[in-house]
């Protein structure tokens, strides 16, 4: 019988798993990271976007990529989400609105400040923004 553990059922702490991205980031390790958030819960996410400063937020972003972003920030409530987006540029934060379902989407961009809401609007494809327009 093997006794070995599979790494994935361990179950690591939000403390650990912000330690763990942050290397991902530094390291450059996208699959690190996507493993990562792949386990996350949503006690985890709200761990990261708490810890992580703005440009910890956009270099996520950036190894991670839209669909997997969007991921996580759909595990965080609609108020935390919004402010998540608007640390990451503009075409970014379009591109993850894209990525979720529309009901998520709405009320996530209902959360953002008018200034940034418009600023993304303006960068997402016509059809999904109209979507939220109404």
């Amino acid at each position: 019988m093997d006794s070995r553990v599979d790494p994935e059922e361990i179950e690591l702490s939000p403390e650990l798993t912000v330690a763990r991205l942050r290397e991902a980031i530094a390291s450059g390790d996208r699959d690190g990271a996507v493993l990562l958030a792949d386990r996350v819960d949503d006690e985890d996410a709200e761990a990261i976007f708490e810890a992580f400063t703005a440009t910890e937020t956009s270099a996520l972003f950036d190894l991670v990529g839209d669909e997997e972003f969007a991921e996580l920030i759909v595990r965080l409530d609609d108020e935390l989400a919004a402010d998540v987006l608007e640390q990451i540029p503009a075409h970014d934060a379009a591109d993850v609105l894209e990525e979720l379902d529309p009901d998520d989407a709405t009320d996530i961009f209902g959360e953002l400040e008018p200034e940034h809401s418009g600023v993304i609007l303006v960068q997402m494809e016509p059809e999904e923004a109209q979507e939220l327009r109404e």
